[in-house]
């Protein structure tokens, strides 16, 4: 029989966080031992660390989920101790890019994960079976079971916590209404998304003139982006990847004319650079060269739909790929996704717009 015992008779209220991975077993399943530890512990050193840095303590690892507290909580009052619970969230968000950046050098498979955070009791406990201590509480259950509703790359937090956030001047994040969570009650839990409203990274900026959601973009020039001014939220994305660059900027000029924004890249490397400044869900539509030096761009393509399932693709090349090379790619279909070259500006112009309307 095991026996445990409570370090403390007073119970304590935390904010606490869940940092589940996606699809650890399909993508970890072919590694080597040596590779399978080095991907584990980049994703736990990586997240332990940020979580540090915003005074949060590692609770424990459960197999690729990562559980985070944050002493400071314990004071209702101590409003930046919650700031920083966001904060830390948004970070550890931010460093997916680079993380994934890290494992393609390695040759290592893309990583996504899911953020939860809420607030509650939290309990020291001594056991026999654990050399450490460990922890229970109704805020430890409940961030696990409403990770399963943040999508891919993104966090949500609990009634609990959006309560007292709710109170706080925290004027760069959005929450929105998520859902509701089935707790075994008859009033069911109810679970909000995170997002940052205004982002200042990487010479990206975006100011709020108004009560509307008008807003201004501008994009830091430098050899591989294109800048634009974008006077309007709903503007697509688009991304352009090819390792020529005047092809690039003679497919950026076809767009010019069209309300859209479009970043352009010769080093597929860089884009993921990029989206770890922007998040994962920046761009509607990606147009990639098949053939490129560093990965191709049926690579790219797996990259940002790991990142972004609902992303639009076009590929361009000159080849004429084989159907069954195609069926191996989730969602690309023969017609409907290529771009012929040599590339006309009235096909390339059909093409995107049958992606996202460009006359709308």
């Amino acid at each position: 029989m095991i026996s445990s015992r409570a370090v403390k008779n007073r119970l304590e209220m935390f904010c606490v966080i869940y940092v589940d991975m996606e699809s650890s077993t399909y993508n970890t399943a072919c590694l080597r031992p040596e590779d399978y530890s080095l991907y584990y512990a980049a994703f736990y050193d990586t997240l332990s660390d940020i979580s540090r840095q915003f005074g949060g303590r590692v609770i424990k690892h459960v197999g690729d989920a990562l559980i985070i507290y944050f002493p400071a909580t314990s004071d209702t009052t101590n409003t930046d101790a919650f700031k920083s619970t966001i904060d830390c969230g948004m970070a550890m968000i931010e460093a997916q890019g680079p993380l994934n950046t890290s494992f393609l050098e390695e040759n290592l498979p893309s990583l996504s994960y899911r953020i939860s955070g809420d607030y509650g009791r939290l309990e020291p406990i001594e056991t026999q079976s654990s050399p450490s201590v460990d922890w229970i509480g109704p805020s430890m259950n409940m961030v696990a079971k409403m990770n399963r509703m943040a999508k891919t790359n993104t966090m949500v937090v609990g009634g609990d916590l959006h309560q007292i956030l709710s109170k706080l001047s925290t004027q760069e994040y959005l929450l929105e209404f998520a859902g509701e969570l089935n707790i075994g009650i008859k009033q069911k839990y109810p679970v909000f998304s995170v997002t940052r409203k205004i982002t200042n990274n990487g010479g990206l900026t975006t100011e709020r003139t108004d009560n509307t959601s008008t807003s201004k973009v501008q994009i830091a020039k430098n050899s591989n982006t294109a800048s634009l001014d974008i006077n309007n939220n709903s503007i697509p994305n688009i991304v352009i990847v090819d390792d020529e660059h005047d092809i690039l900027t003679v497919y950026k000029e076809f767009l010019s004319k069209h309300s859209v924004n479009v970043e352009i890249f010769a080093d597929p490397v860089r884009l993921l650079g990029r989206l770890a400044e922007v998040g994962p869900s920046y761009y509607d539509l990606a147009i990639l060269d098949v053939r490129m030096p560093k990965m191709s761009g049926f690579q790219v393509y797996q990259i940002l739909t790991a990142l972004k399932p609902s992303i639009k693709t076009l590929f361009v090349s000159a080849l004429d790929y084989a159907g069954e090379v195609l069926a191996g790619l989730r969602g690309i279909e023969r017609e409907e996704d290529f771009i012929r070259k040599p590339v006309s500006r009235e096909n390339f112009i059909w093409a995107v717009n049958r992606k996202i309307s460009l006359y709308s």
